[in-house]
């Protein structure tokens, strides 16, 4: 009988590498069978620096894949055999994974914690490519929360340090983040180019998941200027590759971004179709981030659908989600949305109470729109109950807090306040001023491409109906909208 000769160190690192090749391949299934084969190699040789390498990379397979329970055992396994043997750069690289999965799930707080402490690992070791990596991340939660211009920043140092280190593929990655919070800041031109520059970048130098990745940042530009087609194609190639390296988590959040584009034009079955699938793989995986968002789509579709009480539900259980994850954009956005139901359900003293309470949450640095929005319906709901002076208080705010209220998605609304509140103050320049609103509310909704499906939408619905109950018709809006 002959005995099993005992693996080498060599041999162990022959199947570290071929692992990693498969997993840069998005052959997850054999790279995690080498993964596993080195680990319980390295086991037999007692040797932690190895056990503890290919735990990273099972981890960091994992969590790519969408396993995050599975990437959280591995990495803390990681950290714990690099901390044993004071590897200080390989726990600062297992630092950033785990802060990675709390960054995914929405966790900013744990995520920011175990950054800071892999950044300091980082500067430790002189580790340039993965202190830039950190700083992308920190710039990702800015977005995330909303703080563009920090995000911007962040974004600025990563991408310099990447070029520094004359890593395109880095530069890429970078660059994708840093078109999505251009392009909230309202630098569309600027955010075109630099995506198609990133996906150049990603078709001379990357593998199918950052060309993936690239093609994703694409299509969201593509979307933000609604160029529909474009967003299309770029995220239905995005996700055919996300799908052939089996990353379940990036596949979802591709999905995610087709519905949006599907909602914005209109196909509301299709739309719904792709959240779901989205959905589904977001449970899965425990992504409550991606589940959150994914509900509070599925929640506007159905109520612009006319299907109310579906989407309270939807958003209610949104809404549980973001208040746990501490997510407060999307619980001010879920709070206006209920708040929206309930005033359209003539529930009116829920509505105020909701649209109140977020007048003490929005920052309107941030969320400006929603601000407008609760300014509006509350002085509609003062109206109602012949508090005008409270009504005129309520629009005088929302002029007060910006000069650009007339060209926002909740300028109908506030049109359709200043009518009611004409009307009942008996102006003879009720109508005529609110036409000439609806005026530039009909361009804004054409430029912006806001359908149907979508809350703003909605809101123009409103405006045009009260119109032509005062006797406007049809064409009569659609000459005054054209002008």
């Amino acid at each position: 009988m002959t005995d099993t000769p005992t693996p080498t160190p060599e041999a162990i690192q022959t199947l570290l590498k071929e692992g990693s090749q498969h997993r840069s391949e998005g052959h997850f299934e054999e790279a995690r069978m080498r993964f596993l084969a080195a680990r319980e190699a390295a086991e037999g040789l007692y040797n932690v620096a190895m056990v503890s390498e290919a735990s990273l990379s099972l981890g960091r397979l994992f969590a790519e894949r969408g396993d995050f329970d599975s990437a959280f055992t591995n990495l803390s396994r990681a950290l714990d055999g690099f901390r044993s043997i004071a590897n200080i750069q390989r726990i600062g690289l297992s630092l950033l994974s785990l802060g990675n999965i709390f960054r995914i799930k929405g966790n900013y707080e744990e995520a920011i914690q175990h950054f800071n402490e892999a950044l300091e690992h980082f500067h430790a070791s002189k580790d340039r490519s993965n202190v830039a990596n950190i700083t992308a991340n920190f710039a990702l939660i800015a977005l995330a929360i909303g703080d563009f211009n920090k995000s911007i920043q962040q974004f600025e140092q990563a991408i310099a340090i990447a070029r520094e280190i004359n890593s395109p593929s880095m530069e890429m990655s970078f660059t994708v983040g840093y078109v999505k919070v251009l392009q909230e800041c309202g630098r569309s031109e600027e955010a075109l180019e630099k995506s198609e520059y990133s996906l150049n970048l990603a078709r001379q130098y990357g593998d199918k998941r950052e060309i993936a990745n690239a093609l994703g940042g694409v299509g969201y530009v593509a979307l933000e200027n609604n160029q529909w087609q474009r967003s299309l194609d770029a995220f239905r190639e995005s996700l055919e590759l996300m799908r052939e390296v089996g990353s379940d988590w990036l596949t979802a959040i591709t999905l995610n971004n087709i519905g949006v584009v599907l909602k914005a034009v209109g196909d509301a079955g299709e739309a719904q179709k792709s959240f779901l699938e989205a959905l589904k793989i977001h449970r899965q995986i425990g992504a409550q981030n991606g589940a959150a968002h994914t509900l509070m789509s599925l929640g506007e579709i159905a109520f612009c659908d006319g299907r109310p009480e579906e989407a309270y539900h939807l958003i209610h259980e949104s809404l549980e989600l973001s208040r746990n994850l501490k997510l407060q954009y999307l619980i001010n956005v879920g709070t206006s949305a209920l708040a929206l139901i309930a005033y359209s359900q003539e529930d009116y003293g829920q509505a105020m109470l909701l649209y109140e309470s977020l007048l003490t949450q929005i920052d309107p640095a941030n969320n400006l729109a929603l601000l407008l929005e609760s300014y509006g319906f509350l002085s509609l709901i003062c109206i109602r109950e012949n508090k005008l002076a409270k009504a005129e208080s309520y629009l005088g705010k929302a002029i007060v807090a910006t000069t650009e209220y007339r060209t926002s998605e909740a300028a109908p609304i506030l049109a359709l306040a200043q009518l009611e509140l004409s009307l009942m103050q008996n102006s003879p320049d009720a109508v005529s001023q609110a036409l000439s609103s609806y005026t530039t509310v009909y361009q804004y909704r054409t430029n912006n491409h806001i359908g149907r499906l979508n809350f703003g939408g909605f809101y123009v619905e409103m405006l045009q109906k009260r119109l032509l109950s005062l006797g406007m018709t049809e064409d009569d809006l659609s000459r005054t909208g054209k002008r």
